[in-house]
């Protein structure tokens, strides 16, 4: 028996953390593979499965390369994407445009191919 939550549930977990400790509203979104995307702002999406929570911070790195953070609770998750959303309402819209981002849709347009 398999004692670990599903996808789903974790990125829920996630987002009712975001609701009730930051005050942000967050989608959740299943995928086919069974991993699941917490939608939190324009550019902040966190993923799961079911394990781990990963996204891309709205900060580059040292070297000018964009930088992936995860984290293993949604409690932490949800501290350090309340601190993103915080950055990223900071900047208008058209900012997502002026670097290029790892596109979280690349992982999500693969899952959803129908493989018939």
């Amino acid at each position: 028996m398999n004692n670990t939550p599903t996808a789903r549930l974790r990125a829920e977990e996630l987002a009712a953390e975001l609701g009730r400790t930051h005050g942000i509203s967050a989608d959740v979104h299943e995928l086919n593979s069974g991993n699941a995307i917490v939608s939190i702002y324009r550019g902040l999406l966190a993923y799961t499965d079911g394990e781990n929570f990963w996204w891309t911070s709205p900060e580059l790195g040292r070297s000018g390369a964009p930088l992936l953070s995860s984290e293993p609770t949604p409690t932490m998750a949800a501290e350090q994407l309340a601190e993103h959303y915080a950055i990223l309402r900071t900047r208008p819209p058209t900012s997502l445009l002026d670097r290029e981002l790892p596109r979280m849709t690349d992982p999500i347009r693969a899952e959803h191919v129908d493989p018939r």
